[in-house]
């Protein structure tokens, strides 16, 4: 939810403005007013929705079983049924487990679903993504931006252009640490 609240004000730009002593108003949507999309509803996924249903959010979510609910959903997609959920989404966060079904589970066609204002936030596993395709979306403006918190090589280059952009922000895999340690994201 940290990362939704950072997208959704663009810390990355108030933050920027700040060090320049630069003083520039706007309104930002609130948060009740935006839809959160949770593709796994495990136990991390699960609770990612909760915490978005207690700001106020719609929250949509896409797991194998849908015939057992998960607190918090307004609406559940089977796996098979994510390019129906990715245009409902405002942010759509990625909380699955890295099996064959999931290896490459968002790409361009997923990535051309989203609309141009969505943002998309990776806890999941490197396997999931498609880096070069998302780079390739966040390039072509198609994706608002996102939060990246795992990749397919780590660290992260320093010639990668996720470092760069003003609309990513980029995490060392700190998911994975509050996993280990059994702590609920």
């Amino acid at each position: 939810m940290g990362g939704v609240t950072m997208l959704n004000w663009d810390f990355r730009k108030l933050l920027s403005e700040q060090a320049e002593r630069k003083w520039n108003f706007r309104s930002v949507t609130p948060l009740a007013d935006k839809t959160l999309g949770v593709v796994g509803l495990g136990s991390i996924g699960a609770t990612i929705a909760r915490r978005a249903k207690s700001a106020g959010m719609t929250v949509v979510g896409a797991k194998r079983d849908i015939s057992v609910a998960v607190e918090g959903i307004d609406r559940f997609f089977g796996s098979d049924e994510l390019k129906e959920l990715l245009p409902l989404c405002d942010f759509v966060v990625l909380a699955v487990p890295a099996t064959p079904e999931t290896a490459g589970l968002i790409g361009a066609d997923e990535s051309a679903c989203m609309r141009r204002d969505a943002f998309l936030i990776n806890i999941t596993r490197d396997s999931v993504v498609l880096e070069s395709e998302l780079i390739g979306a966040l390039r072509a403006g198609t994706l608002a931006g996102a939060m990246l918190d795992i990749f397919e090589r780590e660290p992260l280059p320093q010639d990668s252009p996720l470092w760069a952009w003003q609309n990513v922000i980029v995490t060392p895999h700190t998911s994975r640490i509050l996993t280990l340690c059994g702590a609920s994201v």
